[in-house]
């Protein structure tokens, strides 16, 4: 059973990534981050590498971060990115924490 559960959450990293790729999907919609399950990890990376190559500031976006980090804490990229969005929503205090 373990396996399954393993094959599954393979299957919706790859499935929703693939949708955020396409535009199907966008985490920074209200709702869509609480229904991400739990243990996935490349729609989050995908969302905040996309969110960094753009100019526009949505305050959401460091919520996906602070997320991505709590899922990741070892990722320095991760860091970078939260210390970036809290940057650019005028947060420098946090920005300068993270």
């Amino acid at each position: 059973m373990p396996l399954l559960w393993v094959a599954w959450l393979l299957w919706q990293d790859e499935a929703l990534t693939r949708q955020i790729v396409e535009g199907e999907l966008d985490l920074r919609e209200p709702g869509e981050l609480a229904a991400l399950p739990p243990y996935l990890i490349e729609p989050l990376r995908r969302t905040l590498y996309d969110a960094s190559n753009s100019v526009d500031v949505n305050p959401i976006t460091l919520d996906i971060a602070k997320e991505y980090i709590k899922r990741r804490p070892l990722d320095a990229e991760g860091w970078l990115w939260a210390s970036q969005f809290a940057q650019r929503v005028g947060d420098n205090e946090q920005a300068a924490e993270y």
